[in-house]
């Protein structure tokens, strides 16, 4: 069933892709400022775009482990261990088995709205509900010798991070709108239409 979901929603994606030219962002505010002066006023304008640019903010973010300048991070720290289950059939014989799992010990994630840059302008970007595509900086394993105690023993630490990197390049596949005169891009009030951004090109 999720891979079903899964299936359906990156069609979704796709189909809003393939629908989309990329935009130069002097050519969103051309068409604000148009679109302004013909109805009289702002904030009416809103539309799918597409675009592709650098990242810039004047107070970015530092990443919990990396210590990287960005604007997202998301953190996750999970303790690997081993404990002995111990099984009784129906005949009362006890089975030993050795069981293997994951706890998450840590997960956090910050972010903060940044501009876009591309060759022509720059435009504000609101992060909120945005699915973030970001780019694994830190994927390490950490051993970690215990002694066994009540059954249990911690075999290491995985630490996991996502960022979205200060001065990095990133696609945009959101809503662009002039509310309160500001042009930005962030979620449509549809929740079919994706916002995405992602290090990755399209």
């Amino acid at each position: 069933i999720y891979l079903l979901f899964k299936y359906h929603a990156l069609k979704s994606d796709i189909r809003a892709m393939n629908a989309t030219e990329t935009s130069d962002i002097a050519d969103l505010r051309g068409m604000q400022s148009s679109i302004a002066e013909e109805m009289g006023r702002n904030g009416t304008w809103r539309e799918q775009v597409e675009v592709k640019g650098i990242v810039t903010c004047s107070r970015p973010l530092k990443a919990e482990l990396s210590e990287i300048p960005c604007v997202y991070y998301h953190t996750l720290i999970e303790e690997e261990y081993e404990r002995t289950d111990y099984d009784t059939d129906s005949d009362g014989d006890t089975h030993i088995r050795e069981v293997r799992g994951t706890k998450t010990i840590s997960k956090n994630q910050n972010r903060v709205n940044f501009y876009l840059e591309d060759e022509t302008d720059k435009i504000f970007v609101n992060l909120t509900g945005a699915e973030i595509d970001a780019l694994t900086v830190i994927n390490e394993f950490e051993s970690f010798y215990d002694e066994i105690h009540d059954d249990y023993r911690i075999l290491g630490y995985q630490h996991t991070e996502k960022i979205i990197e200060l001065d990095s390049d990133v696609y945009i596949l959101g809503e662009v709108k002039d509310t309160d005169g500001r042009l930005q891009i962030s979620a449509s009030g549809d929740r079919q239409k994706p916002f995405i951004i992602s290090y990755k090109s399209e």
